[in-house]
């Protein structure tokens, strides 16, 4: 089992400086745009034991765009582009259907979610889209 979150999180703030980047979502969030960035899956890939023990894992995250204004729908998906060179360009992951996420508690805010997969080798921490 190898985490890669804090990575993760690590080089989309690097990389989105206008953004405030979190492990998850504090409702009383005061910066926009707001990304969390949460490991959905972290489990062991079965076609890949050894006698050693399993060699790779299955990895996915979820990564939530919070954004307020009037182009809040524009500003998400410009967003979700930029994390997307990141996912899947520099670390090889494969997107899941990206969907707009009602906000019951706010809906000034507008949320946009995207899920990513992949397998990742535990000791090289090479990623296979999945």
């Amino acid at each position: 089992m190898v985490d890669i979150t804090n990575e993760l999180l690590t080089e989309i703030k690097e990389e989105l400086t206008d953004c405030h980047v979190i492990s998850s979502y504090q409702p009383t969030t005061p910066k926009f745009p707001t990304i969390t960035v949460e490991s959905s899956d972290n489990s062991t890939h079965s076609g890949t034991r050894t006698s050693s023990g399993f060699t790779h894992s299955n990895i996915a995250f979820k990564i939530t765009i919070y954004t307020k204004g009037s182009s809040k729908q524009t500003d998400a998906k410009m967003i979700a582009s930029d994390i997307d060179v990141i996912m899947c360009g520099k670390y090889g992951f494969n997107r899941g259907v990206p969907s707009q996420i009602p906000n019951y508690l706010d809906n000034e805010v507008y949320r946009y979610l995207l899920n990513y997969y992949g397998v990742i080798n535990d000791n090289t921490k090479t990623i296979y889209g999945r």
